[in-house]
């Protein structure tokens, strides 16, 4: 996982050699061979690390602690189910 910053870099990379060289210092084929090259070393990238953080014990993997859409947690609820947070 040390290489997930290259994920969004190298599509961009091979965007920005294709936009400012492009067809007029390679040829169609190789403007081409560049972007799916760029585009396939990523997912490949992605893939691994997927994998990767797959292969992590669930204590170990970070995620977000609540989401909005979580109900709150067991202490701010009342006993007559309404809900009332300490501040």
């Amino acid at each position: 996982m040390k290489y997930i910053w290259l994920i969004p870099l190298l599509p961009g990379l091979g965007a920005l050699v294709n936009g400012v060289v492009g067809i007029r210092a390679f040829s169609r084929k190789a403007s081409g061979l560049l972007a799916c090259a760029t585009m396939t070393v990523a997912l490949g990238l992605s893939l691994a690390a997927f994998w990767q953080l797959l292969a992590l014990r669930s204590g170990f993997r970070k995620s977000p602690s609540r989401r909005a859409t979580d109900s709150p947690p067991s202490r701010c609820r009342g006993a007559s189910g309404s809900i009332r947070c300490p501040e």
